[in-house]
C-alpha cells in the first residue's frame, strides 16, 4: 500500500512548538545548577527533563503519528535519519502496543 504522510490538526500544530536546539541546550545548562541538590539523582532527574523537552517537540509528535499512520496502512517501518526528534517519534510509537489513539481521530481513513 502506498505511504501517507500525516498531517497535523490545527490543535497538534498549536500544542506542539517547533524544537530549539539552542533553548534545549540552555536549560540543559541551567539545570546543571541542580547537580549537588539532587546527588545520585541527578543523571536521571536530567535524562528525564531533556526526555520530556524532547516529546513537546512537533517533530517527536509528527514521528509519533506518522509511524501510528503507517502501521495503520500496513506500511513497513521507514527509518528516516534527517531529523533526529521526528526519527524517535517515530521509533517509539513503532514500537508501543497497538495503534492508539487512531480509531478516533479524523485525521485516519483506509
Amino acid at each position: 500500500m502506498e505511504r501517507q504522510i500525516y498531517q497535523m490538526t490545527e490543535k497538534q500544530i498549536e500544542k506542539y512548538q517547533p524544537f530549539n536546539h539552542d533553548y534545549y541546550e540552555q536549560s540543559l545548562a541551567a539545570f546543571d545548577v541542580n547537580k549537588e541538590k539532587l546527588g545520585k539523582k541527578f543523571g536521571i532527574k536530567k535524562r528525564d527533563y531533556a526526555s520530556t523537552m524532547i516529546r513537546q517537540s512537533r517533530e517527536y509528535a509528527q514521528g509519533m503519528w506518522q509511524a501510528r499512520l503507517d502501521r495503520f496502512m500496513n506500511v513497513n517501518y521507514i527509518d528516516d535519519k534527517s531529523n533526529k526528534y521526528y526519527s524517535l517519534g517515530y521509533y517509539t510509537a513503532w514500537n508501543e502496543s497497538g495503534i492508539n489513539g487512531i480509531e478516533n481521530n479524523p485525521n485516519f481513513t483506509r
